[in-house]
């Protein structure tokens, strides 16, 4: 179990910087698509696993999902705050978007420790299925926008 639970760090850890020279090449914006749709997938995945032996290629899968997302997404955000919010503003914006994050962190486990007293774990991996996809959103209904206007 220790294996399981430690694959993830071992995976992502050693996948950024080639995910990152990879995100340099065929932009942010393709990679943040395919996160979204990895991520998604990913989930699905984890509600229709077997056993534990298959949760090792899930894992791995997830980790190289979740090492092309924190450097790119990040830097997207920072280069939206840099390009859109004015120098006086720039603190008080990159405080906000910490904020939500931190909250995010905390909100999440919190709820989902109480929607696992209504639905079974294979219900709850379907359903947080659909939040990457609403990440997708900005692409669908802009595509010419590329998403970046909806990012802060």
């Amino acid at each position: 179990m220790g294996i399981i639970i430690s694959l993830l760090s071992f995976v992502a850890i050693p996948a950024k910087v080639p995910i990152a020279v990879l995100a340099e090449r065929v932009g942010r914006w393709p990679i943040m698509v395919a996160v979204a749709i990895g991520q998604t997938v990913s989930l699905l995945l984890y509600s229709i696993v077997p056993n534990l032996t298959w949760l090792y290629p899930t894992i791995i899968f997830e980790a190289l999902i979740m090492a092309a997302f924190g450097p790119t997404a990040l830097s997207l955000m920072i280069f939206e705050i840099l390009e859109l919010t004015p120098p006086s503003k720039r603190g008080d914006t990159m405080g906000k978007l910490l904020i939500s994050s931190g909250a995010a962190a905390m909100i999440g486990p919190s709820l989902l420790a109480l929607l696992i007293n209504y639905v079974d774990y294979v219900q709850l991996f379907r359903l947080v299925a659909i939040i990457p996809l609403l990440g997708l959103a900005p692409f669908i209904l802009n595509p010419s926008q590329k998403g970046s206007r909806y990012f802060l």
